[in-house]
């Protein structure tokens, strides 16, 4: 029998050899699989790396990034000029997380309105008692075997109608409008170290079209949307809690960590992240100014009126004891930045059919109420108008 003693030692060892070797062939196999779905891609590194070929883009997540919570801002940046649906209008924003679902990554809403302290032992309660959304998912395309970060296809997230256009058009123009996703594609990609920004061009058709005045063929029409997404932010801002005395916007929700409150609701006023420089001083400086950015599709002549009138409200912040708290500039022509991109508080010029007006919506951080986002919109014919009722006798 112990002659045999070589051949079971030969085997055991192949097994071992083996088991060793089968994890590095599984992670050779999926870093080919993961350089195979990139192969021939330009690659754009962001705040997600973004890999960009002719007929699609992919997204990478890395495994720091699920579960983390980011801000994402939507803008209909191209619309269809009547009954609300005009460009360069502010739709919404919302915080989302990716999680990792077997094979596919779910685009996932958190819900904010509800709330409790970190620690605090009723925190599995308000998180089962309340869902989130998941909003879009995708297929995993391969993971890397070092990273274990994963790539999606860009489109299998957005293409989904995140925004809720169907229904707001369906809503407005009184029709039957549904997606057309073949019609729909991703037309611009910009990755930055704290965002990326993303616009979509959004197709519908109808069988039984509304009567819009817009449209050449009302049975097809298109909308373009922007998508920044964004780090939220991590700094020392403190929020303030509304007065009810006193009007303010406000973002507001349920804390249930103190159940001896009279009410569980919480209001934080929206306000910007004003410090200042120093301290000590009566009026100072900010830290960081307010700058509006005046649109490089604005008027020329109506430019200095524009920005003249942005910065007379430094007088306001003088009260508050800040010098030159508000800054007007100038949008470059050949800015690399778009007007929709979160970063950047813009003054917008557009044109409507059917109306005339100008707005001022903002986005802020759901979790403190800090503003970190605000464009002007200035509609053409709000000036035509002012002109008109200026020069017609009392």
């Amino acid at each position: 029998m112990t002659r045999w003693w070589w051949l079971f030692a030969l085997v055991i060892c192949t097994v071992a050899v083996g088991a060793q070797e089968a994890p590095k062939q599984e992670a050779e196999k999926e870093e080919d699989k993961f350089a195979k779905v990139i192969k021939g891609a330009e690659k754009l590194e962001g705040l997600f790396t973004l890999y960009r070929k002719p007929d699609k883009v992919l997204l990478e997540v890395r495994p720091e990034q699920l579960g983390k919570m980011f801000l994402c801002g939507v803008t209909l940046e191209g619309g269809v000029g009547e009954r609300g649906l005009y460009g360069a209008n502010m739709l919404s924003e919302f915080v989302f997380v990716f999680r990792r679902q077997a094979d596919r990554l779910l685009m996932v809403q958190r819900s904010l309105q509800f709330r409790v302290a970190d620690k605090h032992p009723w925190r599995k309660v308000v998180e089962r008692s309340f869902s989130d959304s998941v909003v879009a998912a995708a297929k995993v395309e391969a993971e890397h075997s070092e990273r274990k970060s994963v790539v999606v296809d860009l489109a299998a997230l957005l293409l989904t109608d995140i925004p809720g256009l169907t229904d707001w058009l369906n809503r407005a123009l009184q029709g039957n409008y549904r997606l057309n996703r073949e019609w729909s594609h991703i037309a611009v990609v910009k990755a930055f170290p704290r965002n990326v920004e993303v616009e979509v061009d959004y197709h519908f058709t109808s069988d039984r079209p509304a009567r819009v005045e817009t449209l050449p063929d009302p049975r097809s029409l298109g909308v373009r949307v922007h998508f920044s997404f964004a780090e939220l932010p991590q700094n020392d801002y403190r929020p303030r809690l509304a007065d009810p005395r006193v009007g303010y916007f406000v973002v507001a929700f349920k804390d249930f960590t103190d159940d001896s409150k009279r009410t569980a609701f919480v209001r934080y006023i929206c306000r910007w992240h004003l410090q200042k420089r120093n301290p000590a001083a009566l009026l100072s400086p900010p830290v960081k100014p307010i700058v509006f950015w005046i649109e490089n599709t604005t008027p020329p002549e109506y430019r200095q009126a524009i920005k003249e009138g942005v910065e007379l409200w430094n007088e306001a912040f003088r009260q508050a004891g800040f010098v030159n708290a508000i800054e007007a500039r100038l949008m470059p022509d050949d800015a690399d930045w778009d007007p929709a991109d979160m970063r950047y508080n813009t003054i917008r010029w557009m044109v409507a059919h059917d109306n005339s007006f100008a707005v001022g919506p903002s986005r802020v951080n759901p979790l403190t109420g800090e503003i970190l986002d605000a464009d002007i919109t200035i509609e053409a014919n709000f000036l035509r108008y002012v002109k008109r009722e200026w020069r017609m006798p009392v």
